[in-house]
């Protein structure tokens, strides 16, 4: 499978799995390597932002399921293992604790209201 270069040709494959040309392993190989560049930090397609949306909106008629971005986890950003056994406010809000598992590793663990 190439990899497509360009913007003007990952909306030709999106159309053409569209159309049904494209499908099974085609249709699941080339929306995985589309998704990636889209939410790929280095950019590999040099895409802009309005052209990032378009391609989101073009999968999102395909599939039906938005596209997640990428980078952003719930727990907090900083390591569980340099707050053991302390409370911490995650990225989604959400309060959540950290704890040893079962083998010694620090957790983030969210906490229950």
């Amino acid at each position: 499978m190439a990899f497509i270069h360009s913007f003007g040709g990952a909306k030709m494959v999106l159309r053409s799995i569209k159309k049904g040309t494209c499908a099974g392993k085609c249709r699941s190989g080339w929306l995985k390597t589309i998704k990636y560049a889209i939410r790929s930090s280095k950019n590999p397609l040099k895409l802009t932002k309005d052209q990032k949306i378009e391609l989101k909106n073009m999968i999102k008629d395909l599939s039906g399921k938005r596209i997640k971005p990428v980078g952003k986890r719930p727990s907090p950003s900083e390591s569980a293992k340099l707050y053991c056994g302390k409370r911490k406010k995650g990225n989604d809000g959400n309060m959540y604790i950290s704890k040893r598992d079962k083998n010694g590793v620090c957790k983030w663990y969210k906490i229950k209201k």
